[in-house]
């Protein structure tokens, strides 16, 4: 890395902590009556002064989040483009991912689904008032909090890891989105000779299958892609989660910067709806991920390599050509 770039870098960090200082020295908190007081209840005042510590702990350490996140993303990042993993076959075995990668991706998805499941439970508080006690809640909100803090850290550990890095393999091309149309469709049995979702025996009828190959034929999709090291779907689904975690984070800050500052309720309104809207596309998104990741046959030995880093030399072979004759090669 050059000494102009370190410079700036160094600055970047100084600045950041500075705001992680001044943030201690929140003002005009919005108090946690008013914002709930459509389910809010006289006996309930001394769990309230409870949330209205955590709400505002969280709006000032959320500064030291993205602080702590940022460091640990550049010395990451530093650290990979210095001495990069380089993936070989080993023991019928091949090393798919480093360590970092699953910390990534193991601590975006604990702070996803502590969102989704919390504000599953808020959501019922606040908008159907169906919580007759207010310490579940309050548990809710606290983790709500807590999970929002590790999506954060996560993101930014995320974005400077692989800036700094320059790993970029991952991002989709415009083949991709063709590709991963396709991919769908071989795991489907729609095109190729596979079978449905990977379950052996199980086929889809000819009079299903035929017309739904001979439509996709007409835009090109004729046969299964011949993938890298990531598949044509994962790399599509980067964008999809980029823009919705993106968004969650933004609106989600606007809606913690009111505990701290005075905003427009008009600002705070909008956030609050985008900020649901966009949390309902990712609890979506995570079940397709989901299923398609986890739970169907043909992506298990994708699964294990986010547990172990590996996966088997039989498996690179058949289901990513290009990435192992490559392997081969070097």
């Amino acid at each position: 890395m050059k000494k102009g770039t370190g410079r700036k870098i160094t600055v970047v960090i100084g600045l950041l902590v500075i705001i992680a200082m001044f943030s201690v020295t929140s003002a005009n908190a919005a108090d946690v009556s008013e914002v709930l007081s459509n389910i809010m209840r006289p006996d309930w005042e001394a769990e309230a002064q409870s949330l209205n510590a955590a709400k505002n702990l969280f709006a000032q350490a959320l500064p030291v989040v993205i602080v702590l996140g940022f460091i640990l993303g550049l010395l990451r990042g530093r650290s990979a483009r210095k001495k990069p993993m380089v993936p070989v076959i080993a023991n019928g075995k091949v090393k798919r991912h480093p360590v970092s990668i699953l910390f990534e991706h193991w601590t975006h998805t604990v702070g996803c689904i502590m969102c989704i499941i919390t504000a599953i439970f808020l959501l019922l508080g606040t908008r159907f008032g169906l919580l007759e006690a207010f310490s579940p809640f309050l548990m809710a909100y606290k983790l709500h909090f807590i999970g929002a803090g590790i999506l954060v850290f996560a993101s930014l550990f995320y974005i400077v890891n692989h800036a700094l890095s320059g790993d970029r393999e991952i991002l989709p091309t415009m083949s991709d989105f063709k590709d991963s149309i396709a991919e769908t469709m071989a795991i489907m049995g729609v095109i190729g000779d596979g079978a449905f979702f990977g379950i052996r025996g199980l086929y889809l009828p000819e009079k299903i299958k035929r017309p739904l190959a001979n439509l996709l034929a007409k835009i090109g999709v004729t046969e299964p892609p011949h993938a890298g090291k990531w598949l044509p779907i994962e790399r599509v689904e980067i964008p999809a989660w980029a823009v919705l975690v993106g968004a969650i984070i933004l609106t989600g800050i606007v809606k913690t910067l009111r505990y701290t500052r005075e905003l427009s309720p008009t600002l705070v309104h909008i956030a609050t709806k985008l900020h649901l809207i966009v949390a309902i596309l990712i609890l979506l998104l995570l079940i397709v991920h989901i299923l398609t990741a986890a739970v169907i046959p043909p992506s298990w030995p994708l699964f294990r390599s986010m547990l172990t880093t590996k996966t088997s030399e039989k498996y690179v072979k058949e289901h990513h050509p290009e990435w192992y004759n490559k392997l081969r090669r070097e």
